[in-house]
């Protein structure tokens, strides 16, 4: 793998993990639905700019809209609805450690429901990932007994969902731009949360 590679998986890896910490500070003051919906606004609204600068926008109406919908519910809107829930009841640091047990849900998903394949190297790639898990997440009787299971199976709920959105895009959604995706499932989201936060 390139070096630049390592570079932007690094730099992809403090986003992420530090989006953790953000939504842990903006659940003083909003509901976990704001900020979901404040997340995927903000999101839009840089897309737009660059969908418009590159002419995404053009053959919107042949869109699949239902898988589009799909996805961005279960990649964006309830997952990350869940995560804000979590976050009441976790630590930010917590909740980014179980986040992490998404490539493990996406190979399960794959394997049990879209009839996927894995190697050997996967199988061990993730046997290690999840040893790691159990360390950064310290566990022992005390820890197990203490956590919050409302927050502990909120978190696992949204990586299970992170894992079928992954599997469902690449077999619906392949076809169009990560722009075109991203923004559609961003739009989908912001609707869904914003309605739930209205109505909640």
């Amino acid at each position: 793998m390139a070096r630049s590679a390592y570079l932007n998986l690094i730099l992809l890896s403090l986003i992420w993990g530090a989006s953790f910490f953000f939504i842990k500070l903006l659940l003083g003051p909003f509901h976990p639905w704001t900020v979901v919906m404040l997340r995927s606004g903000f999101g839009i609204l840089i897309i737009f700019v660059i969908m418009l600068v590159k002419g995404e926008f053009r053959n919107v109406k042949r869109l699949p809209w239902i898988p589009l919908i799909v996805v961005g519910c279960l990649n964006n809107a309830i997952p990350w609805g869940l995560i804000a829930l979590s976050e009441t009841r976790l630590p930010s640091s917590m909740a980014s450690v179980l986040n992490a047990t998404t490539p493990l849900w996406t190979m399960l998903v794959g394997l049990l429901v879209f009839k996927g394949k894995s190697s050997r190297n996967q199988w061990i790639g993730m046997g290690i990932g999840f040893i790691g898990l159990l360390i950064l997440l310290d566990l022992n009787p005390i820890s197990i007994i203490s956590v919050d299971l409302f927050g502990f199976f909120g978190m696992m709920g949204a990586t299970l969902c992170y894992g079928i959105s992954s599997h469902l895009a690449k077999k619906y959604l392949a076809h169009l731009s990560s722009f075109q995706v991203s923004f559609f499932t961003l739009l989908s989201c912001m609707l869904v949360a914003g309605f739930v936060a209205l109505t909640t």
